[in-house]
């Protein structure tokens, strides 16, 4: 049984992205799509929004800054390669359009109709910056 938290996660995850099959419970939901989800942990722990948390059914747990969004070209792909270097090159799609489409819904990355294409908010680059910072001093 989930709890409400990672229900509401879930939820969020079930409204931006279905990656092979539109799953509407969330416990399947979950088993359907458990890598991926444990990589979109990792690629938010990277930008100071989810933390490690064993006991969670993610493998990881969101942290304040992100229980806040919930409520209320070249250098990105560069961005994207560093957040995910831990993700085989094999499951690098799915699970990175996974990612991609959760931090759009975050407001973390936008669509750049004109040119068809995805692009970091501000935040976004600030967060980077932070964490690449951090890892690499």
């Amino acid at each position: 049984m989930l709890d409400k938290e990672s229900t509401l996660l879930i939820e969020l995850f079930q409204e931006v992205c279905h990656v092979s099959y539109v799953e509407h419970d969330p416990e399947k939901y979950l088993l359907r799509y458990r890598s991926i989800i444990r990589a979109l942990g990792s690629a938010l722990a990277y930008l100071g929004l989810a933390t490690p948390k064993k006991r969670s059914p993610f493998g990881w747990k969101p942290t304040d800054r992100l229980e806040a969004f919930k409520m209320e070209p070249f250098v990105f792909d560069l961005m994207l390669d560093t957040m995910f270097s831990g993700v085989d090159y094999y499951n690098m799609f799915r699970e990175g359009a996974f990612c991609l489409d959760i931090l759009h819904a975050l407001g973390l990355v936008f669509v750049n109709t004109e040119k068809d294409h995805r692009v970091p908010s501000d935040l976004l680059c600030e967060l980077f910056g932070f964490g690449y910072y951090i890892r690499n001093s």
